[in-house]
């Protein structure tokens, strides 16, 4: 974990005093324009590109861009608002305070911190790439639509995530209609709630066709790797003993369904303790064995001093299937799975922080042109008081997050 942390907090060095250096204008790299930014930089690839036929969007069109913008906004103060106050910040605050002894859990992962996960970082790399790139494409293409000009379009890497961006001509868009700068606004939000649907009917269609081909599908614990450095006997560890299969069924007689049960029996198993566990192949074969626990886990214990037994796995939560009593395990189905899940949930999160005001985001700039429209928004538009709770909220919460991420 580490070294990563590192190795980000070298490229955002790095990359800001160029940015200081530069003053931030652009400057030619092998006839590019590359613009270094705090924590990464952009390259304008693309050339200028001028509406050929002005084409507005239709009123029904431009009606759907504008509602699933302001259904952009309900997604994230309905389902995520409450997310990041009760499971972060107001449980943060409670079991510092000894209210609660459940631990807080972090809601707003800061990019850099998600190349802490590293075996599921190819899926959320994908999935935010897809869904920074169909958000920029579909601002263009409306943009297009609109009759504004694009100046150029580029990638970057920020944090060391893949981004994608669009230029647009900034004089002809401030003035343009207040209809087509709303559509042109919300039409990155859109093409991120339309992906986040598709995954969704994809995943919905793929468990339906999954029970008539393989079987009933289930969640079960998948070792993706032995690492004895989790506990205090490395490079000896009981999963090192017993040679951790693919999958932990059950242990101590309890059917498991997650890899948080495998960490609340252990919690509540003595040290040097000997408990029977069931263990399977991908293909089907389980066998039964005892294990005796005589390992703890060392960053449990660097924290507050209590002795958990430590298998020494790394696992995964999956999608098996149970047919005849046995469980299989489906490579393929899996990483189709996951690339869906990761897509569906990020494409979310784009969808509904986009919406909101947050000062440079799109739904602040919603909410101004909607403010031309609607003359009661104005005051609200021009004080930024939304804009400045949001990221009051959505500050502490990252911090939260990223202690909780961090600490030992």
């Amino acid at each position: 974990m580490i070294d990563i942390v590192m190795l980000i907090v070298i490229y955002i060095v790095l990359t800001s005093i160029i940015y200081i250096v530069t003053r931030g204008k652009d400057i030619a790299i092998y006839g590019k324009r590359i613009r270094f930014i705090p924590g990464g930089f952009l390259a304008f690839i693309g050339k200028e590109k001028t509406p050929i036929v002005h084409r507005p969007v239709g009123k029904k069109v431009s009606l759907i861009l504008i509602i699933t913008m302001v259904l952009g906004m309900a997604i994230f103060y309905i389902f995520f608002l409450p997310i990041i106050l009760r499971e972060t910040i107001f449980s943060y605050i409670f079991y510092a305070t000894g209210k609660t002894s459940t631990p807080p859990q972090p809601s707003v992962v800061p990019i850099p911190m998600i190349f802490m996960f590293r075996d599921i970082l190819i899926y959320i790399i994908v999935a935010i790439g897809i869904g920074v790139i169909v958000h920029e494409v579909a601002h263009a293409i409306i943009a297009l639509r609109e009759g504004i000009k694009l100046r150029s379009w580029g990638i970057g890497i920020v944090f060391l995530m893949p981004l994608a961006f669009v230029e647009l001509d900034e004089e002809q868009f401030n003035r343009a209609p207040a209809r087509s700068r709303l559509n042109i606004v919300s039409a990155g939000s859109f093409a991120n709630a339309l992906i986040a649907l598709i995954a969704f009917i994809l995943l919905i269609s793929l468990r339906y066709y999954i029970v008539q081909i393989f079987g009933n599908p289930v969640i079960v614990p998948m070792v993706t790797s032995i690492d004895c450095s989790l506990c205090n006997t490395n490079p000896i560890c009981p999963a090192r003993v017993f040679g951790a299969p693919t999958i932990i069924y059950s242990i101590n007689g309890t059917r498991l369904y997650s890899s948080l049960q495998i960490g609340q029996i252990l919690l509540h198993t003595q040290l040097n303790s000997t408990i029977p566990i069931t263990i399977c192949s991908a293909g089907g074969e389980c066998k039964n064995i005892s294990i005796v626990l005589d390992a703890y886990n060392e960053e449990i214990f660097n924290r507050n001093g209590t002795k958990v037994p430590c298998l020494g796995v790394r696992l995964q939560d999956v999608i098996a299937f149970e047919r005849n009593g046995h469980i299989y395990v489906n490579q393929m189905i899996i990483e189709l799975t996951n690339y869906l899940a990761y897509i569906f949930m990020i494409n979310l999160s784009l969808y509904a922080f986009n919406a909101i005001p947050l000062i440079i985001s799109d739904g602040s700039l919603f909410i101004s042109i909607l403010s031309e429209l609607f003359r009661w928004l104005k005051p609200l538009s021009r004080s930024r008081v939304i804009d400045i709770i949001n990221i009051f909220i959505i500050a502490i919460a990252t911090g939260i997050s990223t202690y909780l991420l961090l600490r030992p």
